[in-house]
């Protein structure tokens, strides 16, 4: 199901994530749902993607 708010995400699923990360993962996951037909699994799997390269993206802006 789609996510309202950072909040909303299962705290297993991104005690990991800083909060840049977390809304990275919040956007990717409803993309995704959507566009894989409601296939939960797979948009898990490309929320963390794109949760991971938000912070490599934020990890090699700062100095």
């Amino acid at each position: 199901m789609p996510y309202k708010d950072i909040s909303d995400l299962p705290q297993a699923q991104v005690d990991q994530y800083d909060r840049h990360q977390k809304e990275a993962f919040l956007k990717a996951f409803n993309n995704a749902y959507e566009q894989y037909g409601h296939d939960e699994s797979r948009a898990f799997a490309v929320a963390h993607h794109a949760a991971k390269q938000a912070g490599k993206k934020e990890g090699a802006a700062s100095p």
